[in-house]
């Protein structure tokens, strides 16, 4: 109680434990109310990964009557997405070549020469930016984040705010590159 009392402390050292162990305890449901989310955004990554994987190349690149974009562009923005609002808003540098950001960010136009070892490349990318965004959220990496309001009407505040909006956007591309996927079938028929 005495060294508690030197230091400027107004509680005893017997204490600090408690404290601690409340500390931990905030940490810990901290990642256990975002672990909901990584197990979301890693279904709809996995989806993502079976639509690219289950067709061929000449579909994915296809723009369907009544789209402006295709299959393989609405996945790989999504990747592209992910990384303006998680890392370029939160100050840190992108973990991925800034050549998926510059070709599939919002207001690109789908790429219609795309190679196979490009799609390659983006079923990697499709699980391993997922597996490091949660790696890079455990090690408190998003410290600082720059508020922003999405084209959809939301403002993110925060790191929390950008993965769970990120979600939804992922989602909503999912949707229309298997709108697009019945469409080339139905264009096929």
């Amino acid at each position: 109680m005495v060294a508690a009392k030197v230091l400027g402390f107004g509680f005893a050292f017997c204490r600090i434990p408690s404290i601690v162990r409340l500390f931990s305890l905030l940490l810990k449901i901290k990642f256990l109310k975002m672990n909901y989310h990584f197990q979301a955004h890693r279904q709809v990554r996995r989806n993502l990964l079976q639509l690219l994987q289950d067709n061929s190349l000449q579909d994915l690149l296809l723009i369907p009557d009544g789209f402006n974009n295709n299959m393989y562009w609405n996945i790989a923005h999504t990747v592209a997405t992910q990384q303006l609002l998680c890392y370029y808003l939160s100050g840190n540098p992108f973990r991925i070549d800034k050549y998926w950001i510059e070709t599939y960010k919002k207001g690109t136009l789908p790429n219609l020469a795309v190679p196979q070892s490009e799609v390659d490349d983006l079923a990697f990318l499709l699980t391993e930016t997922s597996k490091i965004l949660m790696k890079d959220y455990d090690a408190d990496f998003f410290t600082d984040y720059t508020p922003y309001t999405t084209s959809f009407g939301l403002d993110l505040k925060n790191i929390q705010d950008a993965i769970i909006f990120n979600n939804m956007h992922e989602s909503l591309h999912f949707g229309y590159a298997m709108a697009q996927k019945r469409a080339i079938l139905g264009e096929k028929f």
